[in-house]
């Protein structure tokens, strides 16, 4: 079973009041008052806690039966335009533990074309341009500076600065698997700061139209990089119905650390405070819970909105699909405009047609014959013109298609949504998990034919290899980083079903070594050797020459990394990606020797089905769009 952003638990029997039921938000005699850990607990602990680490995460516990983590993004949206939903769901049964939410983030830092840049209002963070060759812009009025340094020595410096001890070593067990980091991506064309052969744009800098053969090869631009610094969250924890306001406390061993520790705690209560009367100032209308209690029975949990009777059901599990957004109507105009419904304003393209595409995979075959691979992952993007927010069609993805992978990501120029079933990798406590996904068949209409479908799958050759293949290459690339002896395969080829297709699945796993941190991780792994191919350079450089385009955010990975050394990435997969007025949704199928490819086509066309029908739903729903002025006025002058 692939591992999932948080711990997954059964509570498919929870039972949740709605808003106009619940005890008023501001009701003091309902809040459990209690900062945790204790400020007596953490001074017990403080001359254990190494002298490196910077940061101590405390948090405030609420009743959470009345608000969802769906309200609780679409209010915070409105404050800013930076902000992240990390949920999750595991066999459609359980939910995840814990559903992360942060707004406002500390830093905004990405990279591309060799180039970093860093946003914040913290100077600490400012002077990481130190660590540059040469500072090339610096925004004094938005607090930002660009300069050219290896933007992973510089994401090493920003943890340093936030760095936490796992607190569970000291005998604390009740902090969230998540409590701040880094949350973002890491682009397919990371991999070029991988393998210096893969720079692919460094290359193309000698050539003389490089500016639009850049353009042309990257036509949104997308980074390389991009990630946001949280040091407060809004955390659900969905097994007790508690909301947890987390903030980490600076932690300065130099001073009288009494005295510091004391003024840190105060200061970070007065942090959850802030946090606490925003959401207050945004539920404690009677208006605005009248709205959203119409709402609470759309954005609740997917098993909630469930009939209990799934045994009777077909195996696609169908789930009812949330109507638009409604919500907004009760808030201010700038966050009803933030939530304005998501609209196809042009039919999905496919970038390549049936007959290109079969064209392609002969290509790669010819590659596969002449030794140089034994298997490549080609993909197919889809293209639409579309105007609106993406919230709405993350709230389809994640009722319609829920995995152990649900993220909602927004800047000020991108919004991505999407539904992974697949971890990239996952680092916890030392040890290191990949989950080899590979092989597939779509969801039968009945409960008979879908196991029959499984069968069939396990006893495909061609499937059976091309997983067989991926798990070696996962064993290789964990061994890479892992200490020796330490590398097992588990779970072994096991079968993990989603709303339109199943996989199998296996799981490897290693113990990291002492002189590697989770960077290196991730290069020993990066790219998924489900998006590449084997072997895996090789198998980059054929796809680089044969799709023509860049991949952004497909095929990268997306999660966070904590304050803590954690990391928890799934593969860019199932996943919708909208900048400026356009849309892109991507797909591939594994391509070896006797690969047919019209057959590779429709497993491409499988694999989006998910991504695309949450477009489509969405869009049917999203209200009528009125015409601006301008496009007024084109018309008529048409």
């Amino acid at each position: 079973m692939p591992h999932s952003f948080f711990e997954a638990t059964n509570t498919s029997n929870a039972n949740a009041s709605t808003i106009a039921d619940a005890p008023s938000f501001l009701d003091d005699s309902i809040i459990f008052d209690t900062i945790c850990p204790t400020l007596d607990t953490l001074h017990k602990i403080l001359p254990q806690i190494p002298k490196e680490c910077k940061k101590l995460p405390i948090y405030k516990e609420l009743y959470a039966d009345f608000i969802t983590p769906i309200m609780a993004i679409a209010l915070l949206k409105s404050r800013s335009q930076n902000s992240f939903l990390l949920e999750s769901m595991q066999d459609r049964k359980q939910w995840g533990r814990y559903s992360f939410l942060g707004f406002e983030p500390s830093a905004h830092i990405s990279y591309s074309n060799g180039v970093v840049r860093l946003e914040s209002n913290e100077q600490k963070l400012l002077d990481l341009a130190r660590f540059g060759k040469k500072v090339s812009k610096h925004h004094a009025q938005s607090n930002t500076i660009e300069f050219q340094a290896n933007p992973k020595e510089i994401l090493r410096e920003v943890l340093k600065l936030y760095k936490s001890p796992n607190l569970a070593q000291y005998g604390i067990e009740n902090i969230p698997s998540f409590s701040g980091g880094l949350v973002g991506y890491f682009a397919y064309e990371y991999i070029g700061l991988i393998e210096e052969k893969l720079d692919f744009a460094k290359t193309q800098k000698s050539m003389i139209n490089f500016t639009s053969h850049a353009k042309e090869r990257n036509p949104t631009q997308t980074k390389d990089i991009e990630f946001m610094l949280f040091d407060s969250l809004i955390i659900f924890d969905n097994l007790a119905q508690k909301l947890l306001l987390l903030t980490n406390i600076d932690l300065d061993k130099n001073k009288n650390p009494t005295d510091s520790l004391k003024n840190a705690y105060i200061q970070g209560i007065k942090k959850l405070e802030s946090i606490e009367e925003i959401l207050c100032q945004n539920l404690s209308s009677s208006s605005t819970k009248e709205k959203i209690s119409k709402e609470q029975s759309l954005s609740q949990n997917p098993q909630t909105s469930q009939q209990t009777t799934q045994s009777n059901q077909t195996a696609q599990d169908k789930i009812p699909t949330p109507p638009p957004c409604t919500i907004a109507s009760s808030l201010p105009n700038a966050f009803a405009k933030s939530l304005q419904g998501f609209r196809l304003d042009s039919p999905l393209k496919s970038h390549y047609d049936k007959a290109e595409f079969c064209a392609i995979v002969d290509k790669a075959k010819h590659y596969i014959k002449e030794g140089d691979i034994f298997q490549v992952v080609l993909s197919n993007p889809l293209h639409a013109k579309a105007s609106g927010s993406l919230f709405d069609v993350y709230r389809v993805l994640r009722t319609s298609n829920p995995s152990p992978y649900m993220f909602y990501l927004t800047s000020s120029d991108l919004e991505i949504a999407g539904a992974s079933p697949e971890t990239l990798l996952k680092l916890q406590n030392g040890t290191i998990y990949t989950y080899p996904l590979a092989g597939s068949r779509p969801r039968g209409s009945t409960p008979i034919q879908d196991e029959n479908l499984a069968k069939e799958l396990l006893s495909d050759e061609k499937e059976l290899s091309e997983h067989n293949m991926l798990v070696d290459l996962g064993r290789n690339d964990i061994g890479r980083v892992a200490k020796v002896g330490s590398v097992k395969v588990e779970q072994y080829q096991n079968i993990v079903r989603y709303s339109h297709i199943m996989h199998i699945s296996s799981r490897v796993s290693g113990i990291l070594r002492d002189d590697k941190d989770a960077f290196n991780a991730l290069d020993s792994i990066f790219p998924a050797g489900t998006l590449s191919g084997a072997p895996k350079i090789r198998a980059c450089e054929i796809i680089h020459e044969l799709e023509g385009i860049n991949r952004g955010i497909y095929g990268g990975a997306i999660g966070y990394l904590d304050f803590s050394g954690n990391m928890d990435m799934c593969i860019g997969i199932r996943l919708v990606v909208k900048q400026g007025d356009e849309v892109s949704v991507r797909s591939g199928a594994g391509i070896v020797y006797d690969s047919d490819g019209e057959k590779e086509f429709i497993e491409t066309q499988n694999k989006a089905k998910a991504v695309i029908n949450a477009l489509q739903i969405a869009s049917q729903n999203a209200p009528k769009r009125h015409k601006t002025k301008d496009e007024q006025i084109k018309n008529l002058s048409q």
